[in-house]
């Protein structure tokens, strides 16, 4: 792990002390800063709004239940050539 040596004014070396004092692993809030800066600035998802986005397309596009699933292998050629054959079908109303 690399060391950081970081300068502090002498007002930002009392609120240390004081975050010290309380219990307050100053190493560790400064890696929860760095890692919420990072995912501010690169653009990544917090939990919370993955999970929003998700729910987002769930609700437009939910699992269909056990029966309502394929009821073929879409891993096997032919039965798939089917399946789509027969969705075509129903779909053109033949």
């Amino acid at each position: 792990m690399k060391l950081l040596n970081i300068r502090l004014d002498p007002e930002d070396v009392a609120k240390v002390r004081a975050l010290r004092a309380r219990g307050v692993k100053v190493s560790q809030l400064l890696r929860e800063a760095i890692r919420a800066e990072h995912r501010r600035r690169a653009g990544v998802p917090r939990a919370d709004e993955v999970e929003a986005a998700l729910a987002a397309i769930y609700r437009e596009h939910p699992i269909p239940r056990a029966d309502e699933r394929q009821r073929f292998d879409v891993h096997h050629r032919g039965r798939f050539r089917n399946a789509i054959r027969r969705h075509i079908r129903r779909r053109m109303g033949q």
